[in-house]
């Protein structure tokens, strides 16, 4: 079988000669030729020009399954196996069949998929897959309507989303991941609201930063860096009860305070606005270019990027 893998991931398992600043914690590992959704922000969909070599900004070359996994038996520094699934005829099984393969070399595994039925989710766990995602991407139902629903061809809803992750959470219990883009057109609002709905159900949130690609056609735009600092330092700040919802400031759909008194920010550790997601996913530059900035750090800060992060929160706030 073939499959393809991050250039990052191919690079740090020795498939591809080339250097890097970061190397991934992960591999990534991509499933299918050609995926049948029409998502207006992927550069998979069916009526995106853009490269199907990438996803996102990152590009995805092709090798054989053994290759992949006699590398991966003998590396030390991956420390977990992410199947990102296009959705075509077959992939479950696909995915079941490596999922088994990888257990057996006791790689930990997660796998974005699509929304699926309770059968095909016990399966999966049946077979070993340690963490599973299904992605919302859009932060709002009309959001998700315009970039990902029935208003680009797609037969996925809102609401059929939020059941199917749902479920998920009880099948997987404590090992259910969700992402969300910033910069689709959602409010502050939006966001701090599904962070509480899947704070609520035990759902990791891991946040992406919109990325613009040659033929997609989202009109997104990437969030300004202070804007995405303020949803990471909330996330953080909701993921470790520190704050709910009720304890934020709100106007006009934008966050102007985040918590009771100025000491709120202090609580915010540098690792608010490293690489969020599962355990050991450090996605470099998934969404950002190598020369900055970096929205998601792949890396632990510096005392200095700590700093800027926080003064960005501030200035925000200000605004």
């Amino acid at each position: 079988m073939k499959i393809r893998l991050s250039i990052g991931s191919a690079i740090s398992l020795g498939l591809m000669r080339g250097k890097q600043n970061v190397d991934p914690t992960t591999t990534y590992i991509m499933l299918g030729d050609g995926c049948t959704n029409n998502c207006s922000f992927c550069t998979q969909a069916i009526e995106n020009d853009s490269s199907k070599d990438h996803l996102s900004r990152v590009m995805w070359p092709e090798f054989e399954w053994e290759d992949v996994i006699g590398k991966l038996a003998v590396s030390d520094q991956m420390k977990r196996a992410c199947f990102q699934t296009l959705t075509y005829d077959g992939m479950v099984d696909d995915l079941l069949e490596l999922v088994k393969e990888l257990k057996k070399i006791n790689i930990p595994t997660s796998a974005a998929v699509e929304p699926m039925d309770d059968d095909d989710l016990a399966r999966l766990k049946d077979a070993g897959l340690g963490r599973i995602g299904i992605s919302l991407d859009a932060a709002s139902r009309s959001v998700f309507e315009n970039v990902k629903g029935s208003l680009v061809g797609n037969p996925y809803s809102w609401e059929e989303h939020l059941r199917s992750l749902e479920k998920a959470s009880q099948v997987f219990k404590g090992k259910t991941s969700t992402h969300i883009i910033v910069g689709l057109g959602e409010t502050d609002e939006d966001i701090m609201n599904i962070l509480g709905w899947c704070n609520s159900r035990n759902i990791t949130v891991g946040l992406f930063a919109y990325t613009s690609f040659p033929g997609v056609r989202c009109d997104g735009e990437p969030p300004n860096l202070d804007r995405y600092r303020v949803i990471q330092g909330l996330r953080y700040l909701m993921l470790n009860g520190h704050i709910g919802p009720s304890d934020t400031t709100i106007s006009n759909g934008r966050l102007v305070g985040l918590g009771n008194g100025s000491n709120i920010l202090y609580k915010i550790g540098p690792e608010a606005f490293e690489t969020s997601g599962c355990k050991n996913c450090n996605r470099p530059y998934y969404n950002e270019r190598v020369r900055g900035p970096a929205y998601n750090y792949p890396r632990p800060l510096t005392d200095n990027e700590h700093t800027e992060s926080i003064n960005l929160i501030k200035r925000y706030l200000r605004e």
